[in-house]
């Protein structure tokens, strides 16, 4: 009895004025040696787009060390993963997911990853830095640090490096 009721309330629903919220997911990640050099850190992109609303969609970035402990999460919209040439196109929406989809699978790219983050001849300026002296100082003077770069909608271009004594990860 109870999956006729079931089958009728599936039958009778109006699709048209109930509609459905389909997400889609995309998943890609990649080892890189970030924290450690001898073992390789997994940094992982996920991407949730409620129905076709990719500007909006819900980016997750992490990264686990080699034994599986979150070492960074960060959370971004998929509008942040837009590159430089990749401009909205509201009369082509599939070249817009397009353009994004490009971002996503290239987030991970090895020329995002580099060692020296900082010059030896960049000078320390309070004002505009996100970390203190001393991690600036720490960064800088290590020559096999390694960091990771992306850029935010199109502007902010954010670093991130692993600071191995304070066994963490820090933006600057």
């Amino acid at each position: 009895m109870n999956l006729l009721i079931l089958l009728h309330c599936l039958l009778s629903f109006n699709f048209a004025t109930n509609p459905v919220n389909i997400s889609t997911r995309y998943f890609t990640q990649k080892k890189y040696f970030f924290s450690d050099q001898k073992h390789a850190d997994t940094f992982c992109l996920q991407m949730i787009v409620n129905s076709t609303d990719y500007e909006n969609a819900k980016v997750y970035f992490y990264i686990k060390d080699y034994k599986g402990k979150r070492i960074f999460a960060d959370t971004l919209k998929g509008l942040s993963l837009y590159t430089y040439s990749a401009q909205t196109n509201e009369e082509n929406p599939g070249l817009t997911k397009e353009k994004l989809l490009n971002g996503f699978y290239d987030f991970f790219d090895k020329k995002h990853f580099h060692k020296l983050p900082i010059q030896k001849d960049i000078e320390y300026a309070e004002e505009e830095e996100l970390v203190d002296r001393q991690t600036w100082e720490a960064i800088q003077n290590n020559p096999n640090q390694v960091a990771f770069t992306y850029t935010i909608l199109e502007e902010s271009i954010v670093s991130i490096v692993y600071i191995k004594a304070a066994r963490r990860v820090v933006k600057f």
